[in-house]
């Protein structure tokens, strides 16, 4: 009997035959199970190379980690030497560009303009001495056109006529000297009034620009010294946002000036987007121990509510980069 194991080659076939005939058999199946999955292998390959070169790099750039900062804030300091005796500036008040902030004592300011413009009145009163030396002038051209008449009919020596040419010429030059000193002295006591006047000005302290007093550093009745602070301002209206960008992501060139979308969070989890502009990219790499990145940031206007800047410095935010 034969077993399941045995196998019989069919007849008028000899079993070397039909083993060979398998044997070649299964060689070509084995070729083509793996010519067939190179092909379906490459096929794929193909595929693969074409999404990637559809894929264009990004027109965004995303910057997280940001932090909101103030984008102009002025030290008001004295300019002169004195004791404080007004103070208007108060922290959290709002003033504009040439508001008083503060005055020091000014008393020896004002006598010094006040002497200032009774010596101008002075030169300008010796202007009388000038309107004599003129009339004086005026009467040796009289004389001077009588004595040459009288000469011409003999009537007068060439001794009187040199004498009246003398007079003449003299009171010429007096009047012209007269003229040039008084130029002179009043453009002096002008420029004096001015220094009077400025010293004055500088005992009054103004607000340099618009924005929030949010600091003071002295009390009425203080000395202060030039260049003394007398309290700080800072603008809300227009603030900046500052971050560190990867130079490997774009070309710190290319992004220079760009506009930006700044997404702040305010609180309670609450967001704000605002349009800004790219206004600053350092030109060096790494500068705040951050390998590969470059600092910059952009400045955007601070939108208002209720009478209220609604964003304020010190906040986080992300910012996203318009690429070109």
């Amino acid at each position: 009997m034969k077993t399941t194991r045995e196998w019989c080659a069919p007849r008028g076939v000899s079993a070397r035959s039909c083993l060979g005939a398998l044997a070649a058999g299964g060689m070509a199946l084995a070729l083509v199970v793996c010519s067939g999955g190179g092909l379906q292998l490459g096929a794929a390959e193909d595929e693969t190379g074409a999404a990637a070169g559809q894929a264009g790099p990004d027109s965004t750039v995303v910057v997280e980690g940001c932090l909101i900062a103030l984008a102009d804030q002025r030290v008001v300091a004295a300019g002169v030497e004195g004791r404080l005796v007004e103070l208007a500036a108060r922290e959290g008040a709002i003033v504009k560009k040439g508001d008083p902030l503060a005055r020091l004592d000014d008393e020896q300011a004002r006598l010094g303009l006040e002497m200032a413009h009774l010596q101008l009145d002075a030169v300008k009163a010796e202007r009388y001495g000038l309107q004599e030396a003129e009339l004086k002038l005026a009467r040796a051209e009289q004389q001077l056109a009588r004595m040459r008449a009288m000469g011409e009919k003999g009537l007068a020596t060439e001794r009187e006529r040199d004498t009246a040419e003398a007079e003449h010429q003299a009171a010429r030059f007096r009047v012209a000297s007269i003229k040039h000193q008084l130029e002179v002295a009043l453009r002096m006591r002008e420029i004096e009034v001015k220094a009077a006047e400025s010293a004055l000005q500088r005992h009054t302290i103004d607000a340099v620009c618009d924005g929030t007093v949010i600091e003071t550093h002295h009390r009425v009745g203080e000395w202060v010294r030039p260049g003394d602070p007398i309290c700080r301002i800072i603008r809300l209206d227009r603030l900046r946002v500052e971050g560190t960008i990867d130079v490997r992501k774009c070309d710190p060139a290319e992004i220079e000036g760009r506009d930006v979308l700044i997404d702040i969070r305010r609180v309670w989890g609450e967001f704000e987007r605002v349009p800004g502009k790219l206004a600053f990219v350092s030109p060096l790499v790494g500068e705040q121990g951050t390998p590969g990145h470059c600092r910059f940031y952009a400045e955007f206007e601070n939108p208002r509510q209720n009478d209220r800047w609604v964003l304020r410095p010190g906040l986080s935010a992300t910012v996203t980069i318009q690429r070109p």
